[in-house]
């Protein structure tokens, strides 16, 4: 999977969350990100996932939009709060998160 950020940038009010944001993703397993809080983790996921939009720049998920159906089948994310689902297994965070966000994407198989 190629994921590709091109100057991507998201700002609330007057507040700059990503400023021109690239790097590119070449990855067939997992990805993470991380950082210190409020370093823009979180927006930058939630743009590559396709649940909000960047103001501008583009994204591309092995050269589709991240709203597209085929994106969307490539990818998962897991929730930020571990205590809200412990008793899950990652396959079940996952499963679980696709439900919540992409309604018509294929289950993972086990």
């Amino acid at each position: 999977m190629i994921v590709s950020i091109s100057k991507v940038s998201k700002r609330y009010n007057t507040l700059w969350v990503l400023k021109e944001v690239s790097v590119k993703f070449l990855s067939q397993n997992v990805i993470a990100v991380i950082g210190r809080n409020g370093e823009g983790k979180s927006t930058l996921v939630k743009i590559v996932s396709g649940v909000i939009k960047a103001d501008s720049g583009r994204v591309s998920i092995d050269g589709e939009q991240p709203h597209d159906p085929r994106a969307k089948a490539r990818m998962a994310v897991s929730f930020q709060s571990p205590s809200l689902f412990s008793g899950f297994s990652l396959k079940g965070k996952l499963d679980l998160s696709r439900q919540v966000f992409w309604f018509k994407t294929k289950r993972f198989r086990n």
